[in-house]
């Protein structure tokens, strides 16, 4: 969701002054609020309503430090703030402890103004893991909102929200299963090479709750920022999907695409890492790891520019990998050696269905971390305990 085109950490002074210069007034995707919640009781419990009821609805902006007058934005006054760090942390912890099912995807951006005052502006995304229920001091109080304002839930309503929330999740495993069900039948945009796969799927939630187009221009555009999951692509083509980039060998034969949906939904399955047929039959887990993570930089890089927001899902599947088992390092080999761990293990199942994994923020500093569960499953599969190209810190840190 964008503030007037632009995404919430470049909203600047300008936009706020053009909220009072149009006379913008308050929708269901936007209130204007004077003050930030105090740590009284009562303010917490209007403030968890607040942030509940957009997360349960469509999402969108609450702006602290603005006058309103009958809905309608009429003056900028700012906060006098003294330490603006310690007051994103304040409101954070309130909305951490006072709502469940946690809310993924929340924004605090702070914007300092010419006399030193302080605007906050909070984006709360339309939420698929709802209803979220404010539960400060022992409360079981569902909120939503229409166009003028926020609402309690009824009995009804909570039935009607959850089985809304459960159809979307259902939506998106059953999107998953179908794609899987087609390219291991070859069904795919690309005739790739037969045997082993990895199926990558990035699934932005928006792309299920609202309708997302992305103009095929602007694919078209991007097709050279688009890579394959092991391989520099040097194909593309338009389709009725929206764009599938991939490469194709001298001798002809296409050994992986990325399809980026014109929903936003971008599937990267490759034949290329895991097609050799010598025996023994290897996993290079390390490359494979290494390229998940590299794809999923570049790809969520590339959705910031569609306006495509989180949270997204990850879903990553091996296919016909049973038998295979990993190649590693020297170093590797030693390492799990000295920790006692076997190291000719083999990969005991056709397929691999790792469950999916949330990413709540667009940040990819810190993709190693989100997708180490994914990884680990990887290795269990084969019989190790977890991944260890992670050191003790947590980090991606492959021997």
């Amino acid at each position: 969701m964008l503030f007037n085109g632009k995404l919430i950490n470049d909203i600047d002074e300008e936009d706020i002054l053009a909220l009072i210069e149009y006379g913008y007034s308050e929708i269901k995707t936007r209130e204007f609020k004077l003050v930030l919640p105090g740590n009284s009781d009562n303010e917490k419990k209007e403030f968890l309503a607040d942030i509940s009821s957009f997360a349960n609805a469509s999402g969108g902006f609450i702006i602290y430090g603005v006058k309103e007058e009958n809905g309608i934005a009429i003056a900028i006054q700012g906060m006098q703030i003294i330490d603006q760090d310690s007051e994103k942390l304040r409101i954070e912890s309130i909305i951490q402890n006072g709502i469940q099912p946690r809310i993924p995807g929340i924004s605090i951006h702070t914007i300092l103004l010419k006399d030193n005052a302080y605007i906050f502006v909070i984006f709360i995304p339309q939420s698929w893991i709802g209803p979220h229920m404010v539960t400060f001091q022992n409360n079981s109080k569902f909120f939503s909102r229409n166009s003028s304002g926020k609402y309690q839930f009824d009995v009804n309503e909570i039935k009607q929200a959850m089985l809304g929330f459960e159809g979307v999740a259902n939506n998106i495993r059953n999107f998953r299963t179908d794609r899987l069900s087609k390219i291991i039948a070859g069904e795919t945009p690309i005739q790739i090479n037969s045997g082993a796969k990895i199926v990558l799927h990035i699934i932005p939630i928006q792309s299920f709750l609202q309708n997302s187009d992305i103009p095929i221009e602007k694919l078209v555009k991007d097709a050279t920022k688009i890579e394959t999951l092991s391989t520099r692509s040097n194909n593309c083509r338009i389709n009725l999907d929206g764009l599938v980039v991939f490469y194709k060998a001298t001798d002809g034969t296409n050994y992986s695409y990325t399809q980026v949906f014109r929903n936003g939904v971008i599937e990267l399955v490759d034949g290329f890492l895991l097609g050799r047929k010598e025996k023994p039959l290897s996993l290079p887990i390390t490359i494979l790891e290494s390229n998940v993570l590299n794809s999923c930089i570049s790809l969520l890089n590339l959705t910031n520019s569609y306006n495509i927001e989180p949270p997204f899902i990850i879903f990553l599947s091996l296919i016909g990998v049973k038998g295979y088992k990993f190649l590693f390092s020297q170093k590797m080999e030693s390492h799990l050696f000295l920790s006692g761990d076997e190291n000719n293990l083999e990969v005991d199942r056709d397929m691999i269905i790792i469950p999916e994994i949330i990413l709540e923020t667009d940040i990819t500093e810190n993709i190693h971390e989100y997708l180490k569960p994914i990884f680990n499953s990887i290795w269990n599969a084969s019989g190790y305990r977890k991944s260890f190209n992670y050191d003790d810190k947590g980090n991606w840190n492959p021997q």
